[in-house]
């Protein structure tokens, strides 16, 4: 499956598309998406989902932004 998401993630580089990964829930999944470059990533390991009005507080907070810090963004509980 490595291999499938190293290529996905290189053709969508080579057509100049954003990345985004879902459904990362543990921190080998974090570090190899960082490792290869995933632009934005997605799942259990930083939030269950919310409702609107805490989802608009994480939006407020930064935590949600392209520039913030993979590191910055809350781990789930």
């Amino acid at each position: 499956m490595a291999e499938v998401t190293r290529g996905i993630i290189s053709l969508s580089k080579s057509l100049n598309l954003e990345v985004v990964a879902e459904g990362a829930e543990t921190d080998a999944h974090i570090n190899f998406l960082k490792n290869n470059e995933c632009d934005s990533i997605q799942g259990f390991y930083y939030s269950k989902p919310l409702p609107a009005d805490q989802f608009e507080d994480l939006l407020a907070k930064g935590y949600m932004s392209k520039e913030a810090q993979i590191s910055t963004i809350p781990r789930a509980k």
